[in-house]
């Protein structure tokens, strides 16, 4: 039995000595309050790019969030590192993975989100387009990017009608 629970101490410490990597991650537990109701945002260029008014308020409230994050208040935070940090964001089935730069500002961020309410204008124009249909599911990926201008929004749609599904993806 002290030969299984070496072997497991020394595979798993083992781990923790493999290659380093540029890249410094931090996780934000879900249960861990991020302050969304700060009124200047750290990265003002992400909300302006990003942050539409017929997203859905889940989105909005989260990309607020992201906005508002500040890695130089955070516990990895090294200022004397020129490293990038990666923060992911958790909350139920949403998730976004950022990162930011040694100063804050965000350098990229992917953002998935699951079970959220379709724009309306893209609503009426599915409704219109596959009449009898009816919205089951609607997932969205978004990718930012402080280098481009505008960010790649994809919506995968599940329809339904009767016993037949459909998946339709929109890029916007």
């Amino acid at each position: 039995m002290k030969t299984y629970v070496m072997v497991f101490l020394l595979v798993g410490l083992n781990n923790l000595t493999i290659a380093q990597q540029n890249d410094l991650v931090a996780y934000t537990p879900s249960h861990k309050s991020v302050n969304t109701t700060s009124k200047v945002a750290f990265n003002t260029a992400y909300l302006n790019t990003v942050n539409h008014q017929d997203f859905a308020k889940k989105i909005q409230t989260f990309q607020n969030a992201v906005a508002n994050y500040n890695i130089k208040a955070s516990d990895i935070y090294q200022p004397k590192s020129n490293d990038n940090y990666v923060v992911n964001f958790d909350e139920g089935g949403n998730h976004i993975t950022a990162v930011y730069d040694k100063n804050g500002q965000l350098l990229t961020c992917l953002e998935n989100y699951k079970g959220i309410k379709l724009p309306y204008d893209l609503a009426s124009k599915l409704t219109k387009d596959y009449p009898n249909w009816g919205i089951e599911k609607v997932d969205c990926k978004i990718q930012y990017s402080n280098q481009k201008q505008q960010p790649l929004i994809v919506y995968q749609v599940v329809m339904n009608n009767e016993n037949k599904t459909k998946k339709i993806t929109l890029e916007l």
